[in-house]
């Protein structure tokens, strides 16, 4: 063989490897992260519609915990829908005008500023939740009748979700829809 067809050789090996490569790295960025486009004002002020979130897959991120926002399969129609996470498996959840209680205990919340990016905060109230080392803000409009829910207990390996727009989600309050179970956990939101 001589000098130039080794040289040639060599350069479509490494053409080759490199092509594999980026092959798998294409192939393993989808297996481990997705990207979705918020739809809906559920997520607010948080996240808000068209926003776009990476979410890092369930096999990576492990199981849910208190606080988190996530993708899940809705058990109602199987559409995704982006959540926080307030309660996992054998934790009760409870609303008592618009208060919400983990195990009987008063999630700690405060009153607070609405951000300037929120629509019409002239009408809206905004606090700020915290479960652990995890606080958020949450969204409601004054004008709404408050939310209660009897105690339910969260059955194991499924996690209680809320938006943090409180008056705009259709989450696990609905009993249609109800603790969302392992199955339908899709991933992480990863920024928030």
């Amino acid at each position: 063989m001589r000098d130039g067809e080794r040289g040639a050789t060599a350069i479509k090996l490494v053409a080759i490897v490199l092509g594999g490569a980026l092959t798998l790295a294409a192939a393993g960025y989808s297996l481990a992260l997705g990207r979705y486009e918020l739809d809906g004002p559920a997520m607010e002020p948080t996240i808000f519609h068209g926003d776009g979130i990476f979410v890092l897959r369930r096999w990576l991120a492990g199981e849910p915990e208190a606080g988190e926002v996530w993708v899940l399969g809705s058990p109602a129609d199987g559409v995704e829908v982006v959540k926080r996470v307030i309660a996992t498996g054998g934790q009760t959840i409870e609303l008592r005008s618009d208060r919400l209680y983990i195990d009987g205990e008063p999630v700690p919340t405060e009153r607070v500023d609405c951000p300037e990016t929120v629509h019409n905060a002239d009408v809206a109230s905004c606090h700020r939740e915290r479960i652990g080392e995890r606080s958020w803000l949450t969204l409601t409009a004054s004008y709404e009748v408050p939310d209660d829910l009897p105690p339910t207990e969260v059955p194991e390996g499924c996690v209680f979700v809320l938006g943090d727009h409180r008056d705009r989600s259709n989450d696990s309050r609905n009993p249609h829809i109800g603790p969302i179970c392992a199955g339908n956990h899709v991933g992480r939101v990863l920024v928030e």
